[in-house]
């Protein structure tokens, strides 16, 4: 079976539309103005967010990336 490889350009396009698909539920929770989603779909849209972070997150993990020596002492 072939494993998939992780691109890290695919994860940040999905990181991207998680964070466009919160900005949303914050604008539609925001304006007293616009039509209120009920609980529920607030609810499914923060299940979906939760899912895909957690597998966003299991996918960089499995991500093979070269490390220099100084790379650690620099970042702290």
């Amino acid at each position: 079976m072939n494993e998939r490889k992780h691109d890290p350009f695919a994860l940040s396009v999905e990181l991207s539309g998680i964070a466009a698909l919160s900005a949303c539920l914050s604008i539609l929770c925001m304006d007293e103005e616009a039509d209120k989603p009920t609980d529920e779909t607030i609810g499914n849209a923060l299940l979906a967010i939760e899912y895909h972070l957690e597998r966003i997150a299991d996918d960089l993990i499995k991500l093979e990336v070269p490390c220099k020596t100084g790379d650690a002492a620099e970042s702290a």
